[in-house]
């Protein structure tokens, strides 16, 4: 499914494949128990996203927003840069790409890569920096 707008409840995705086109909103609860849920890039507001063992949450292109909080117990794959406005708990296995801006708590396989663009002569230089983070808890102090 191709959509974009907005859902005035909860929404619940068992399995199947289900992308964004432009914009969307969730007021209640998404869960992603199967399936796979991409953001292509556009913006996804809600008040809470839970992905459960069989759920994938993903961003396949870059410039995504994500409002919201997270809960995971599945797979977030976002191997293009998303910026993720809202708590992180995560006990399942999280590949970010861009940048959370609140609190992380990490029980379970955590992976962030962040580029660095540094000028080189007349070419820009691009380093990947991965860092990796298991079983242990980070919080905003």
């Amino acid at each position: 499914m191709n959509w974009g707008g907005t859902i005035s409840n909860n929404f619940l995705q068992t399995a199947g494949s289900f992308t964004l086109s432009g914009g969307a909103t969730i007021t209640g609860t998404a869960t992603l128990s199967g399936g796979t849920l991409d953001l292509v890039g556009n913006r996804l507001t809600g008040s809470q996203f839970l992905v459960t063992p069989g759920g994938v949450f993903s961003n396949s292109v870059t410039g995504a927003t994500l409002s919201g909080g997270v809960t995971n117990a599945g797979t977030v794959w976002f191997s293009s840069d998303v910026y993720v406005n809202g708590p992180v708990t995560n006990t399942g296995t999280w590949y970010q790409k861009g940048v959370v801006s609140n609190d992380v708590i990490n029980f379970g396989d955590l992976q962030s890569v962040q580029e660095q663009r540094q000028p080189t002569g007349d070419r820009r230089h691009y380093q990947q920096r991965v860092i990796g983070i298991r079983q242990q808890q980070l919080a905003r102090r």
